[in-house]
Order: C-alpha cells, then structure tokens, then sequence
C-alpha cells in the first residue's frame, strides 16, 4: 500500500513540475514574435514553405525555450514573405500565441 501511495505522489509531482514548467515557458513566449529569414525566387515565392520545425529551432535558439515541432500550430502553410499567428500548446489546457515573421534572406 505506502509503495502504491509514494507513486501516485512521484506521478502528482511530475504533473504538477510539468504544468508549472509550461506555465513559465508560455509566460516567456506569449505575444513574442520569431524571425525567419528563408531564400525567395522571382515574385517573392519561397523556395518550399517554412515548417514547425524551423519556428521550433528559432524559438530555442532565440528564446532558449525547447518546442516539440508537433506541438506548434499554423494556421495556414508559410508559403510567403509576411508575419504569420502561430499556437505553441506547451501543455493540456495551456498554450502560448506566438508570431512568425518571415523575411527574404539577404
């Protein structure tokens, strides 16, 4: 029985250190803004479409905060230069909004 009742408290814990964790991290991201600078050809068509993955590794490397790519929502695929809304759901019920600003590479 106390093994039984120590591992609910060490799962309660770990939710419990998540969710606070996740509230930091949606604390620091809400509002902010990624820039992304990406290769254009003619009309301003970029080469491909910028991804989750490229905002996940601009927000670490600008931020400092760790994103799985599956967790970052688009509302439609980047597929040109402009500023795009962006919901990075970090945990159940918590989530942060964040803007992707994509600008031709120089």
């Amino acid at each position: 029985m106390n093994e039984l009742r120590n591992h609910e408290e060490s799962i309660r814990y770990k939710e419990e250190t998540e969710r606070k964790n996740a509230q930091a991290a949606a604390d620091k991201l809400n509002g902010k803004s990624v820039k992304l600078f990406v290769k254009a050809g003619k009309g301003g068509r970029l080469f491909g479409s910028v991804t989750a993955k490229e905002i996940a590794e601009e927000l670490k490397k600008t931020y400092g905060v760790t994103v799985d790519k599956r967790k970052i929502v688009l509302d439609a695929d980047i597929k040109a230069f402009g500023t795009y809304n962006c919901e990075v759901k970090l945990y159940n019920g918590i989530s942060a909004k964040i803007s992707a600003v994509v600008a031709e590479q120089a």
